[in-house]
């Protein structure tokens, strides 16, 4: 298998009278697979001055290595670098714009919105789309990722004044959600013609995100509200860290005021996602600078070509740039990880029970009947094997579930092993020697996607798979599709209803009716 990649990359240009200060950042690591069933890897390095203005991309010199490691780092293979395509990136993104609206910012709210407006206006003319979230008490979504200017102005315009608190945190993963509602497919590898329709086809996104404030209302503080319920997800600053689209990073952008914000995890988060925080002191700079961070994707290096390979799966890719002008050379190395296409395989029998299975209200008999059937059903083999997975995004919500999954089994007279999912994804090797694997995550959605192509890959040969969790409809973020695997579609029905909030069991009781008697997995519940 061939993967394109290119490793070396000089681009020269205009010689400035002074050195100057930049910082150079890889993001938007990504694969692909072309008609022709090569392999295709791309990556971009923005550059930017002490101002934060982008170092427009031709300007001094820039190299870059690429290895890749199927190992889990232990070790990696240097892609060659007889095969490359780089260019200047062309302009248009989605950007989804995250807008801090508490109380503290109720007299400036004119040039917030003039500000947002302005920089909606510069995207939009640049061909790209924007979505809106607004972050008040609670975070909510003003608009979808939209290039409709008018349905924009309205959503600007219903900034509001609210004695609000700031849940930041709900806001900027709700703002990954805007972007992986739109951009991710159902296919498990897109395909291009070739490296250079890669490169074109790049979905340049990022998260833009101002505030005034610190974090201090996302859901995690106020899980048991029914009058701020939120959407019910425990969302904390490292889950921010790990927001994906189609399994590339989301750059943030945070422009921040004051000193109440902590400077420290802004700059944390823009750092690991390859994009900039800049500090603003007065609201006046806030066009400026949206403006500026709005230039940043029609400035960056494109990177992306093919290499040789003869694996696929989950993998380490590590990129080193060196960006060297006057003399000065600027380093830095990034790793992620990356899913190398091996292309889409049906699964076999997939069972998904978006249901808690220690759920009070489910006798301990009924969970081990639904238990016992859906293995059944799902397994090439009478009585499997069983290797039980905790998800490693349980947030601590139910994180029992799986256990007590795991005991109702054994009871039942399984051969039976427990596992904790790794941070990492679960590997081919973790599930060898087992006829079923049982995946559970009793409050949240997976995070993995490395996770679910192992899975998906384990049930097109043959093994037993069992999703089970309330949100196994969806991935963490929306930043990968699970529809392929489970095949179902995602609909978001919310935590409330007849005006009360009912996630987690909370304000309403209701009853869950079991149709299709006929299946063998619900046969007698």
């Amino acid at each position: 298998m061939r993967l394109i990649a290119s490793v070396l990359v000089a681009l020269a240009g205009c010689i400035a009278e002074e050195p100057l200060d930049v910082e150079a950042s890889t993001q938007n690591l990504r694969t692909g697979v072309s008609d022709e069933g090569e392999v295709l890897v791309g990556a971009d390095v923005l550059v930017t001055d002490a101002s934060g203005a982008a170092v427009p991309c031709g300007v001094g010199k820039l190299s870059v290595d690429l290895s890749v490691s199927f190992d889990d780092g232990a070790s990696f293979e240097v892609v060659p670098s007889d095969s490359f395509h780089v260019a200047c990136a062309d302009k248009g993104t989605d950007l989804a714009v995250v807008l801090d609206n508490s109380a503290s910012l109720d007299d400036d709210l004119p040039l917030l919105r003039t500000a947002a407006m302005e920089a909606v206006d510069h995207i939009l003319d640049d061909g790209g789309r924007v979505s809106l979230v607004r972050v008040s008490t609670e975070a909510s979504v003003l608009s979808p990722l939209t290039n409709d200017r008018a349905e924009l102005q309205a959503s600007v315009d219903g900034l509001r004044k609210t004695s609000g608190w700031t849940a930041l945190y709900d806001g900027v993963r709700m703002a990954n959600e805007t972007l992986g509602g739109a951009l991710v497919k159902a296919n498990e590898a897109d395909r291009y013609h070739s490296a250079a329709s890669f490169c074109a086809a790049s979905d340049k996104m990022g998260i833009l995100l101002f505030t005034d404030g610190q974090e201090n209302n996302s859901s995690h503080q106020m899980l048991w509200s029914d009058d701020h319920p939120g959407d019910g997800y425990d969302t904390q600053f490292d889950d921010l860290l790990n927001l994906r689209v189609r399994g590339v990073t989301t750059p943030v952008y945070a422009v921040t005021l004051s000193d109440k914000v902590r400077a420290a995890d802004m700059t944390g988060l823009a750092s690991e996602t390859g994009g900039r925080h800049q500090r603003i002191k007065s609201l006046e700079q806030l066009s400026s600078v949206f403006g500026t961070i709005s230039d940043y994707t029609g400035s960056t290096h494109q990177i992306c070509g093919a290499i040789e390979s003869s694996r696929c799966g989950p993998a380490i890719l590590r990129v080193t740039h060196r960006w060297k002008h006057r003399g000065e050379t600027i380093e830095g190395t990034r790793e992620q990880i990356v899913n190398i296409p091996c292309g889409v395989r049906e699964p076999s029998r997939v069972v998904t029970i978006l249901l808690s299975m220690s759920n009070p209200g489910i006798p301990r008999e009924v969970a081990g009947k639904l238990a016992a059937q859906a293995l059944e059903w799902a397994s090439p083999v009478d009585h499997p094997r069983v290797l039980v997975v905790r998800d490693d995004n349980h947030h601590d919500e139910f994180a029992e579930d799986p256990l007590y999954v795991r005991d109702v089994l054994a009871e039942l007279g399984y051969d039976v092993d427990f596992v904790d999912e790794p941070a990492s994804g679960l590997t081919a090797k973790m599930l060898k020697g087992y006829d079923a694997v049982w995946f559970s995550n009793p409050g949240y959605p997976m995070d993995s996607e490395s996770s679910k192509l192992v899975l998906l890959d384990f049930s097109a040969s043959g093994g037993g798979v069992v999703m089970q969790g309330d949100d196994m409809a969806q991935s963490w973020g929306l930043s990968f599709d699970v529809e392929p695997l489970t095949h179902l579609t995602y609909v978001d029905n919310g935590t409330s209803y007849c005006g009360g909030n009912i996630d987690n069991n909370r304000g309403q009781s209701y009853l869950v009716e079991i149709a299709g008697e006929g299946h063998p997995v619900v046969a007698g519940l």
